[in-house]
């Protein structure tokens, strides 16, 4: 049997993930993501969180 978190927590657990990203010490985006999808970084226009 394989464990797995998502199937060993309710939906309703109230998790997240909070993601800063920080540029010479200035806040430039702050993200919270409450499901369980992939979260990309980078330069492309197509990853969830863009860096410059």
């Amino acid at each position: 049997m394989r464990w797995d978190w998502m199937t060993s927590r309710a939906p309703s657990a109230g998790r997240a993930l909070r993601v800063g990203v920080l540029l010479r010490d200035n806040l430039v985006e702050e993200r919270v993501f409450s499901t369980n999808a992939p979260i990309t970084i980078g330069q492309s226009l197509r990853c969830t969180l863009s860096l410059p």
